[in-house]
């Protein structure tokens, strides 16, 4: 296993608290001061563009998984399993690796704008007074402990989307802990890729809307005076989309360019290689452990532009209009990768190389279809809920091609991450 690499709070929790949604004129809301309510979730980070293939708000009707966590268990002789009591208003600092997610475990919340979230079976805030019978609490394992202060008790949610039921045949997230109700600590979990490894070349395509625009919020140290639980959720894939510029123009026409030719026609871009299929997290701490594996990939292409023209589509040049760019028309959802810039297009291969690759088929002024091949960037490491266009800008008679954090789509203000393609 390779690429460890720690977040300070990757998936960053909302302060500010949602309004909740019922439907007019529909039954009451449930009461979020007895018991557990969600409201409105949120996405933390937006797009101005709605079909760039990430959300810029929480998907309609959409489904998301909750572990909830709030009593740890006391440790008598080595035995953990009686609960302590006294630990309902312990941070969650001090208590995470004595929880069990007793409150909820993957428990799945619908989202509606109609009627807000909703799941099965409504569970009630611990209380004051007898534990017996206690929403949450075992009657074996309650015996006559009686709560006080339990307006001072401090819960812990993690929720990740989408949620899947054991029914469907791809589960992006297996979850090894917790393994069941009776295992203590914070969600580990992996997430993989839509995508089997192993493939013995790279002509399979790949299909990018199969990967979902996985996301999660955490919300620590929750009191229930404080109403509804509200989380703000957080990429965990990163984009990749792809703009063509033609800069170039013939020296006859005042430009500086070399080719023969001025207008640029573009018949294809594909994106090939080996790319990462799962990452382990880790969400014990504050600090989010996050771990690749570079065994576990697989390989194809990208269709990333097809032209509907059998000769190519033009991206001519005209300074007056600014019409030079083929803007792009998706964002490929892929793993970020590790830190050590080997970026979302896999490790490098046993000959030391990195497989890959930029393809562009084109054809510049009246010259012959050609493919430029050009190979991955040495050194680029993306990260997670960051939008990143390649600019594959023609130059004279070349292709240069950069890619950076787009600035202009509120991903993530002031990125400068910049890489060329050699």
């Amino acid at each position: 296993m390779e690429g460890l690499r720690r977040f300070s709070r990757l998936f960053a929790v909302s302060a500010a608290l949602l309004a909740g949604c019922t439907k007019e004129g529909g039954p009451e809301a449930p009461d979020a001061t007895r018991s557990v309510v969600f409201g409105v979730p949120g996405v933390s980070v937006e797009t101005r563009a709605a079909t760039d293939g990430f959300y810029d708000r929480f998907p309609e009707g959409g489904s998301f998984g909750v572990f909830g966590y709030c009593l740890a268990q006391e440790v008598i002789d080595g035995n953990k399993n009686k609960i302590n009591f006294s630990s309902g208003s312990s941070p969650w600092g001090s208590k995470n690796e004595l929880c069990r997610p007793r409150v909820f475990n993957n428990v799945e919340v619908t989202y509606t704008a109609a009627a807000g979230c909703v799941y099965d079976s409504p569970v009630k805030w611990y209380r004051d007074g007898a534990a017996q019978g206690q929403t949450g609490i075992a009657a074996d394992e309650a015996g006559d402990g009686v709560l006080s202060g339990t307006d001072d008790y401090l819960y812990s949610f993690f929720a990740y989307y989408p949620y899947a039921g054991q029914e469907v045949s791809y589960r992006p997230f297996a979850f090894t802990r917790p393994a069941s109700d009776a295992d203590a600590g914070a969600p580990k979990f992996s997430f993989s890729m839509p995508f089997e490894g192993g493939a013995a070349d790279f002509s399979g395509k790949l299909d990018e809307t199969k990967t979902p625009d996985a996301m999660f919020a955490v919300d620590y140290n929750h009191r229930k005076t404080e109403g509804q639980v509200s989380f703000s959720f957080s990429h965990l894939l990163t984009g990749l989309g792809f703009r063509v510029n033609n800069y170039s123009q013939t020296a006859e026409s005042g430009g500086t360019g070399s080719g023969a030719g001025k207008d640029l026609y573009i018949y294809s871009i594909r994106l090939t290689g080996d790319f990462y299929r799962s990452v382990s997290v880790d969400l014990s701490n504050a600090d989010v452990a996050v771990e690749y594996d570079a065994k576990d990939v697989y390989r194809g292409y990208y269709l990333v532009y097809e032209s509907e023209e059998p000769d190519g589509t033009l991206v001519t040049w005209d300074a007056s209009e600014g019409k030079n760019t083929l803007a792009p028309t998706k964002y490929i959802r892929l793993l970020p990768g590790n830190d050590a810039g080997q970026g979302y297009l896999g490790p490098v291969g046993s000959d030391g190389k990195y497989n890959g690759k930029l393809l562009v088929e084109y054809r510049f002024g009246d010259g012959k279809k050609k493919t430029e091949e050009l190979t991955r960037p040495g050194s680029f490491a993306p990260r997670s809920g960051v939008r990143y266009t390649a600019q594959i800008n023609w130059v004279g008679d070349a292709f240069v091609v950069m890619v950076q954090g787009d600035n202009d789509e509120v991903w993530e203000e002031g990125s400068d991450d910049e890489v060329s393609f050699q």
